[in-house]
């Protein structure tokens, strides 16, 4: 009903981050070049923490999109996984065997970054709300680099969640210290300057006349 009166093309809200509708602010375009230099520049672990709502997950669908042919990732948005479901997971994503076995999916990793390498491309594992990922799939995932065997720069890592990852990897003393951390971002947005823009985006892109009547239905 409201579409109409408005003059929308399509809703302009849903449940789920639509990565066409993204309000760049300042903020958020530093974030997205931090992932961006982090996968060109073959940074190996990346961590990027913020605020519930801050946009984290939106930001992650906007970079795969614009990821070229030579990277192959794998997004994983709900990382509450036992051990042998996440290497399925990789698996499929990947488009590797999975027969239940560690020991042979880890030797068919390991052959699918060395044959990614010899055609000079990158393999990405972006892990989203990963501040809920337990203490050992954390190291399950930390230990997957060790597969990165020929050159070491083809397999990378990045972990998107709320400030509790960052304790989270402080508690763990295996993970990557700081000299081995490639970059950390704290995504910190002010919502209340940003609201009234994405209200604009939101209303505003699906139909050319959709912000004056916006205007004229909340404030006439």
């Amino acid at each position: 009903m409201y579409e109409q009166f408005y003059g929308l093309t399509s809703p302009p809200f849903s449940l789920s981050p639509n990565p066409k509708r993204v309000f760049m602010s300042e903020t958020h375009q530093e974030g997205l070049a931090i992932l961006k230099y982090g996968v060109a520049a073959k940074k190996g672990f990346l961590v990027l923490t913020g605020s519930v709502g801050t946009g984290k997950t939106t930001l992650l669908r906007t970079l795969v999109n614009s990821l070229e042919e030579d990277v192959a990732c794998c997004l994983l948005n709900n990382p509450t996984l036992s051990r042998d479901e996440l290497f399925a997971f990789l698996a499929h994503s990947y488009g590797l065997p999975w027969n239940g076995s560690k020991a042979l999916f880890l030797v068919s990793f390991a052959e699918f970054l060395e044959k990614m390498g010899s055609e000079d491309k990158l393999v990405l594992l972006i892990v989203d709300e990963a501040h809920v990922l337990s203490i050992d799939l954390l190291e399950e995932i930390r230990l997957l680099s060790n597969q990165d065997i020929s050159s070491g720069d083809v397999f990378s890592i990045f972990l998107v969640g709320q400030s509790e990852l960052n304790q989270t990897l402080a508690k763990t003393a295996s993970f990557p210290c700081d000299n081995e951390l490639a970059s950390a971002s704290t995504f910190s947005l002010f919502l209340w300057r940003i609201r009234f823009s994405i209200l604009f985006i939101a209303f505003g892109w699906p139909g050319q006349d959709a912000w004056t009547s916006l205007q004229k239905g909340l404030w006439t």
